[in-house]
């Protein structure tokens, strides 16, 4: 929202996307949803099939030490 605001000092209509997410951002904080966050998790690289933590962590610690 800052950014479009400065930058509407050069691009007059950079004030309607300053509007735009400032209204986005005020409906998900009155409603307590984020459309942008729900249209995110149904993409296709975020539907893992699940995760070991355990296992992870411990691949994570073997490439720390050898690196």
């Amino acid at each position: 929202v800052l950014l479009a605001v400065v930058v509407s000092v050069w691009v007059p209509a950079a004030r309607h996307v300053a509007g735009l997410v400032g209204a986005g951002l005020t409906v998900a904080a009155l409603t307590d949803t984020c459309a942008m966050g729900a249209v995110l998790a149904r993409l296709p690289y975020n539907r893992g099939a699940g995760c070991d933590v355990d296992r992870s962590l411990a691949r994570l610690r073997t490439e720390r030490h050898q690196a």
